[in-house]
Formats: structure tokens, sequence, C-alpha cells
């Protein structure tokens, strides 16, 4: 059971996420294709396909490595924040359904003991 809430806790975290960074996950990755699209086009129309092979060997290792550190950074510290905000915010319904419960369960008792006679 605690399995189920663990990855609806993460389905929430992901898409707070994506709706933070005001896009969706088809909008983040196409605008990473995009970007490596428009290099790779560049590249190879003006200068060729072995162009294109050396400037991916001398600046794909750099430019990946920046790229995911960038990523995390920028990324990694909004995830946090969601998730953050995400188990506040289920831990805020989780406390309201209890009281609800504790309140009915209340009553009920108090019915019980009123049908019950002494």
């Amino acid at each position: 059971m605690w399995i189920q809430h663990l990855f609806s806790l993460f389905g929430t975290i992901a898409a707070s996420f994506v709706n933070d960074i005001g896009t969706t996950w088809l909008g983040l990755v196409l605008s990473l294709v995009f970007g490596l699209a428009t290099t790779v086009f560049r590249v190879f129309r003006e200068h060729g396909a072995e162009a294109l092979r050396k400037h991916l060997r001398e600046n794909a290792r750099v430019a990946v490595r920046y790229t995911f550190l960038c990523a995390a950074v920028l990324y990694g510290s909004i995830a946090i924040w969601e998730a953050g905000k995400a188990v506040y915010l289920d831990h805020e319904v989780l406390v309201a359904r209890s009281q609800s419960q504790r309140r009915t369960i209340a009553q009920n008792d108090a019915k019980r003991s009123e049908a019950t006679p002494a």
C-alpha cells in the first residue's frame, strides 16, 4: 500500500515541477532537441560532415557535461522545492482526512451509546 502512495507522490512532484517551470514534458524535450538539431544542421550545412564529426568530438563532451551541470543546478533546486511542497500538501490532506474520520467515529460512538439502553 505504501508503494502506491510513494508513486503517487512522485507523480505529484513531477507534475508540479513541470507546471512550475512553465512547460510540459514534451516542451522540455523539444527545446533540448531543437537546440541540438539547430547546431548540427548549421555546422553540417556550412562545413560538411567531416567538420560536424570534428565539432562533435571536440565540443560534445564539454557541452554535455555543462548542460547536465546547469540543468542539475537549475532544475534540481526546483525539484527539491516541489518535493517539499508536495509532501507538505499531501500531509495537510492526510491530516484533514484523519480529523474527518475521527469526528465520524466519535459521532458513531455517540449514536451507539445513545441507542444502547443502560
